[in-house]
């Protein structure tokens, strides 16, 4: 199943929450491949962090070379490999981003108190709403 994890802040909290999703699925016994598509890069940095302290990260992180080839081929690496694939994106680059959303089953959309800007919801509203003509089973959370 491909997760999408959009949110159109820069902020630190939408990656957080897209390495825990990742932390808890594995716990599931479940193989679970990480994308980060935003342009911080917050989820490789956490990476980089694990290796240089030694420690094993439980679930792979990627970078987002090739991602639009890799979730539109059923028989992809990413896809033949992994039974869980999270994309954490911020939005910035909308060709990745929006591949992301159309490949994805779900897509989260993390609110926090404090963030309303109307104008940015109305956007992706819309977004997810165009991705929606061409993907009528996906799912909003």
């Amino acid at each position: 199943m491909i997760t999408t994890i959009f949110c159109s802040n820069t902020s630190v909290d939408r990656s957080i929450f897209a390495v825990n999703l990742a932390a808890v699925i594995t716990r599931n016994l479940r193989k679970v491949a990480l994308v980060d598509l935003t342009i911080p890069m917050h989820t490789l940095n956490w990476k980089a962090r694990r290796v240089a302290a030694e420690l094993k990260p439980k679930f792979a992180v990627h970078d987002p070379l090739g991602l639009p080839f890799e979730l539109g081929n059923k028989n992809s690496y990413l896809r033949t490999n992994y039974q869980e694939i999270i994309i954490d994106t911020d939005g910035t680059n909308s060709w990745f981003a929006d591949s992301a959303m159309a490949a994805s089953q779900i897509i989260i959309v993390p609110f926090w108190h404090g963030q309303n800007n109307g104008t940015l919801q109305e956007k992706l509203i819309d977004r997810v709403e165009r991705i929606r003509l061409f993907h009528p089973t996906l799912h909003l959370l």
